[in-house]
């Protein structure tokens, strides 16, 4: 008598007949179907090989106690129920095992076991469809096989492995001979003193502001400028005179400062405003942030400034209107932008704006309290000409974008204007090139602009005295503009600082602006003509004589040593500035000159400056046409005589 639990509900099932193994029922219970069974793992059990049924019944022998994990029936009489020569149907291996083992008497004996717990009826379902013993076979052995095949994958894996490490174990206790890398001590001097001019630049500025702040800002800008109007468009003659000497130039930045801020350029202590530049051609989004001089109240603010009407979506003060959008931070500050971008101004409120890769490296090294900074990314100006600019100033931004090289990512240029003008220039290195090798290649630039602005002027043909003079003249600062710029390194940097003289920012200004304009009236395409306008005059052979030819003489708050440049280029003369000797007597280079004398001899002008200076003096060259500036402290240490005007 057998009990197998139901794999459902538990509940036993009682059956006499092991002709039942291997077939389909339904529990009397729960009508649950499954394949009535033994318990056990069919993968555990031993094939058992059919045989023929004995020609005569074996003796009877005495059973032995059966030991083991699963239970089998053993016949009482073994006449009784004789075993017909027919395949014993195997256990279909869809079959799951139970998770309630029937129990057993532990007495057990070849009359089967003892029950002791109540049985149910058994139902005894269709007869189940049972598989041949040599399909189980076959399947065992293809699942043999494969796994047979992966373990043997696997050693092979292994044994590579093994080898591989004993080959490089093996290769490490031999020693190895390393090469020794060659410096360049040369290059590596260069490298540290241009370290060391990059650190001196922070030494000598006028200013320790903070960095710029892009905070209220919407990300991804591409060009930045920051700019401290209230000192730009102050009353101090000088920065009068600059925005005089801007002309155009400055009237159009004080009108869109204007419009950009609805308050006038002296009431903001700081605008920086940030230009994002989309797909090709696209529009411009111009963004800003005003930072006032003194606290304005909100309602007038809201009723005067603010052409818009408060977005209810946003908690924040938010007013949109038609093209426009502001943000009211406090009474002293509030950022304007893009209507569509009411929700970048207010995600400012919680971090600064991120702008472009290639400027982001700079940032840091901005400052805030300088008077103009402007930041642009040269890859999306390239892109952006056409939109960004006017049609006259558009092959002027191509050739300034390739003058700088295509090693160039990013540009950051500040201006300070005070006793001196401080000019700090930052170049962003591409990843395709080195600080260093950018270093060399704008050092080469700048060495070269005089030459190159003095090949551009021969083309100009300005029709008025004035302009022309200017313009003749600007060869000669882009000189002294290469002479006054060092260049020093940082990390993916490249840093120019300029120092030049007070009198220095309008001259440049006036000669940038003057030679501009005429450019785009000059055909720089055509074969370059001599001058016919005026026959070239005839330069005496003597020095006294070129020194008494008549010619105007105008000075305004020129440095000393342009006077005396200006001066030798319409004579014929080379003037050469003794620095060491004038500091002797306690002179400089750049005192500034203020004659006007008109059309006199060039004596008239020379002696219009040396009066001023006691210990000034010359001494002439004649061989060279050369006349040196020093002073009578100089002489004495040298034993040369003093040249005396005719």
């Amino acid at each position: 008598m057998y009990r197998i639990p139901c794999p459902k509900c538990a509940k036993t099932l009682k059956f006499k007949d092991p002709k039942h193994l291997g077939q389909k029922i339904k529990c009397p219970n729960c009508k649950h179907p499954f394949v009535l069974a033994l318990p056990g793992d069919p993968e555990d059990e031993v094939e058992m090989e059919l045989v023929q049924p004995p020609a005569s019944p074996p003796p009877p022998q005495t059973p032995e106690p059966l030991t083991g994990t699963s239970a089998r029936w053993v016949p009482d009489d073994p006449h009784a129920h004789p075993v017909p020569a027919q395949p014993v149907p195997p256990q279909p291996a869809a079959i799951e095992t139970p998770t309630v083992v029937p129990q057993f008497d532990t007495a057990v004996s070849h009359a089967g076991p003892a029950i002791s717990a109540p049985a149910v009826p058994l139902v005894v379902a269709a007869p189940a469809e049972t598989t041949s013993p040599i399909s189980e076979i076959r399947k065992r052995n293809r699942k043999r096989g494969r796994i047979g095949w992966i373990l043997g994958l696997l050693g092979v894996v292994l044994a590579a492995g093994i080898g591989g490490a004993a080959f490089v174990l093996q290769k490490a206790e031999a020693p190895i001979e390393k090469k020794k890398l060659t410096q360049n001590a040369a290059w590596e001097t260069e490298k540290l003193q241009l370290e060391a001019s990059a650190a001196a630049a922070k030494d000598v500025s006028p200013t320790t502001g903070e960095p710029i702040d892009l905070k209220y800002l919407p990300p991804g800008a591409n060009i930045i400028v920051h700019l401290r109007p209230s000192e730009i468009w102050s009353e101090a003659d000088s920065r009068r005179e600059l925005l005089f000497a801007l002309g155009p130039l400055g009237k159009w930045l004080e009108t869109k400062v204007r419009e950009l801020s609805q308050f006038e350029p002296a009431e903001i202590e700081q605008l920086t405003i940030a230009i994002g530049l989309g797909p090709r051609e696209s529009e411009p989004e111009i963004s800003a942030v005003v930072r006032l001089h003194e606290a304005q109240r909100r309602s007038v603010l809201i009723r005067q400034r603010f052409k818009g009407q408060r977005d209810p979506d946003f908690t924040e003060d938010v007013y949109v209107g038609e093209k426009n959008c502001w943000l009211l931070v406090d009474d002293k500050t509030f950022a304007v932008g893009p209507a569509l971008l009411a929700a970048d101004l207010v995600a400012g409120l919680s971090y600064a704006a991120d702008p472009s890769d290639d400027l982001r490296s700079m940032i840091p090294e901005t400052d805030s309290d300088r008077h103009v900074t402007v930041m642009v990314d040269t890859s999306a100006l390239e892109i952006h000409t056409s939109a960004l600019f006017d049609p006259s100033l558009q092959q002027a931004m191509v050739q300034f974008t390739d003058w700088l090289g295509e090693d160039v990512d990013g540009v950051s240029a500040s201006l300070h204007f005070g006793d001196k003008l401080f000019m700090e220039t930052l170049l962003r290195n591409g990843t395709g090139s080195t600080a260093a090798k950018l270093n060399r290649h704008i050092r080469s630039r700048v060495e070269e602009l005089p030459s190159d602005i003095l090949s551009m002027v021969k083309y100009m043909r300005p029709r008025r005295k004035g302009p022309r003079q200017i313009i003749a003249r600007f060869p000669a600062m882009t000189k002294a503009f290469s002479a006054a710029t060092d260049t020093g390194i940082a990390d993916r940097l490249v840093q120019l600082t300029t120092i030049l003289p007070e009198r220095a920012i309008p001259n440049l200004a006036v000669a940038t602006l003057l030679t501009w304009d005429e450019s785009t009236r000059t055909d720089f395409d055509r074969e370059r003509a001599p001058v016919t306008t005026a026959p070239t005059k005839k330069l005496p052979e003597t020095l006294a004589g070129r020194l008494k030819m008549v010619i105007e003489v105008e000075f305004k708050r020129t440095p000393l040593q342009e006077a005396f440049a200006l001066l030798g280029e319409e004579i014929g003369v080379n003037f050469r500035l003794d620095g060491d000797g004038l500091k002797l007597a306690g002179y400089t280079q750049n005192m500034a000159q203020t004659h006007n004398l008109g059309s006199v001899a060039a004596t008239e002008g020379v002696k219009a400056i040396l009066k001023q200076y006691e210990k000034m003096v010359l001494v002439a060259d004649e061989a060279s046409k050369t006349v040196t500036v020093t002073t009578v402290d100089a002489l004495e240490s040298t034993g040369a005589k003093a040249y005396t005007l005719p």
